[in-house]
């Protein structure tokens, strides 16, 4: 993320904003898989491969040409990426703290 905002193909902001959603699901994947006993490596069919993928193909698109146009202002394709990827990365910590806090909820408890 740092070097993608010290390039110029990213804003500061976005760059941190996607690196905070990326910690924050990290953190709650790690949480699950101590307290549950279950790793995810993917959510909704999405996984290290398709993310390669599209990453691959934002890499190319960049190259060629770093902006978009959305309706009559342009922005950073990267920029785009980073806030879609935020918004997905939120959604997907929200989604599985509320999955495995029902997880918990329902286990037995212990007896000491």
């Amino acid at each position: 993320m740092c070097g993608m905002a010290a390039s110029g193909a990213m804003t500061p902001a976005v760059a941190f904003a996607t690196l905070a959603a990326y910690c924050i699901v990290s953190a709650e994947s790690y949480l699950a898989t101590y307290s549950l006993g279950t790793f995810r490596l993917s959510f909704a069919g999405i996984g290290p491969t398709e993310l390669r993928i599209v990453l691959a193909t934002g890499a190319v698109a960049v190259a060629i040409d770093p902006w978009v146009e959305i309706g009559t202002r342009r922005v950073l394709l990267l920029d785009l990426g980073g806030v879609i990827a935020s918004a997905g990365m939120f959604a997907v910590f929200a989604a599985g703290a509320i999955r495995n806090g029902r997880a918990l909820y329902r286990m037995p408890e212990c007896e000491s």
